[in-house]
């Protein structure tokens, strides 16, 4: 969960994938989920196989006594993420404090139930971004 770049350092990340890959309603044609959609509307961008990650200063990870939570003003229903007990890999904490920031991902079929500790994301994040069903942002991390 350290290792996404951007072409100046190594970023911590976060990968969320939609498990249920529900469309926005039984008429859609487009294919992008309901979670990938609440992400853009949240402020989160879509993301190309070749785009930079653009920052969504509106967004917050918040990582305290072993719990996480995403949120954002955009969804006022709650969090994101509701809060959730998370091991974070060795040295996430402190490269997210240095860098103040985390890479957040949010899309469908980025191969997490077989995680297989290939620490290059961009195999599981480029084919969903081609896709057009990634939505990325880089957001405000705190601990407090």
């Amino acid at each position: 969960m350290i290792g996404y770049s951007d072409g100046r350092r190594a970023l911590p990340y976060l990968l969320v994938e939609d498990w249920d890959k529900r469309p926005l309603s039984a008429e859609a044609t487009d294919p992008t989920s309901l979670l990938v959609s609440s992400a853009l509307r949240g402020g989160l961008h879509l993301t190309a196989p070749s785009g930079d990650i653009e920052a969504a200063p509106a967004w917050q990870a918040r990582y305290r006594d072993a719990t996480l939570t995403v949120t954002t003003p955009a969804l006022p229903d709650g969090p994101f993420l509701n809060p959730m007990p998370l091991t974070m890999p060795d040295g996430w904490c402190e490269a997210a404090r240095a860098a103040g920031s985390v890479v957040l991902f949010v899309g469908d079929d980025l191969g997490l139930a077989s995680y297989d500790d290939d620490p290059d994301v961009s195999k599981r994040v480029m084919p969903a971004a081609a896709r057009g069903a990634l939505a990325a942002g880089s957001i405000p991390y705190t601990e407090h």
